[in-house]
């Protein structure tokens, strides 16, 4: 998929590109052709990323910004204009929940706990959606890419804030592809399962792959790859979609999970 050049001459933002997913979503993109816009919280993984693109040969500023502050992000679109002169797509990748939280009951989270989980992963989208929809609607359309998770599809103890911000994120998903529809951007989003990422950040190594009809987890550049196809004017007739990527759990029942162990040794 590297030699296709899908987003050729495109600028495309990456909210949360420092590392993991991120990273590999900076990296396919240039690949693709792209000018990358990598933001991150962390001034050294931007500024690495960037770097790291730049000496494959590809086109990328690092822009370091907490996207909790509305003001952080209108001066990211304020750069990326000043620099590349548009905005063709955004991929809002930053949040997470196991560095800040973890897993606890609701019994004990804080109103903080929450109000923290809520502005890491749904929030944030809201600024950015907001904050690039007018620079792509003067232009000729764009895309937005979500990344979610499969907790905001399906109930799961002791993430109670991390799942409803994402299932706020499918749902403004949704709502965002409707809206802005008519303007030719299109918005859609890919709830994730179980990604190999940096410590603190994926599942844990506890076996579960082996549960998984492809007996896996996944790569961050699998995610990239589905990413840039969104991205791509191979997904032109695709939007307010959400793709699940999760090696195949979702069509697993209840009844089919508990004899996964059963099926392996058969």
């Amino acid at each position: 998929m590297t030699a296709l050049g899908l987003l050729e001459g495109r600028v495309a933002i990456i909210a949360g590109a420092g590392r993991g997913i991120g990273a590999s979503l900076s990296t396919v993109f240039a690949q693709q052709g792209a000018k990358v816009v990598a933001v991150d919280v962390d001034s050294q993984r931007a500024r690495e990323i960037s770097e790291s693109v730049d000496a494959s040969g590809g086109t990328a500023m690092g822009i370091c910004a907490d996207l909790r502050d509305p003001d952080a992000v209108t001066s990211i679109v304020e750069q990326t204009v000043a620099s590349f002169g548009a905005i063709d797509a955004l991929v809002n990748n930053a949040g997470g929940s196991f560095a800040y939280v973890g897993r606890k009951p609701i019994t004990r989270y804080t109103e903080q706990d929450w109000d923290d989980i809520l502005e890491r992963n749904l929030r944030y989208v809201f600024l950015m959606s907001r904050a690039v929809v007018p620079v792509m609607a003067r232009g000729d359309g764009g895309t937005i890419v979500n990344i979610s998770s499969t907790l905001g599809i399906y109930g799961s103890a002791l993430m109670v804030a991390y799942g409803a911000a994402k299932a706020g994120v499918n749902n403004l998903t949704r709502s965002l592809a409707v809206e802005f529809g008519p303007s030719g951007i299109r918005v859609n989003s890919l709830s994730l399962g179980h990604i190999e990422v940096p410590a603190g950040k994926g599942a844990p190594d506890d076996g579960s792959a082996s549960a998984l009809p492809l007996r896996r987890f996944g790569s961050p550049d699998e995610v990239a790859q589905v990413a840039a196809f969104l991205a791509s004017d191979l997904a032109s007739y695709v939007t307010g979609a959400d793709i699940t990527l999760d090696g195949g759990a979702s069509a697993l029942n209840v009844f089919t999970l508990s004899h996964t162990s059963a099926l392996s040794a058969g």
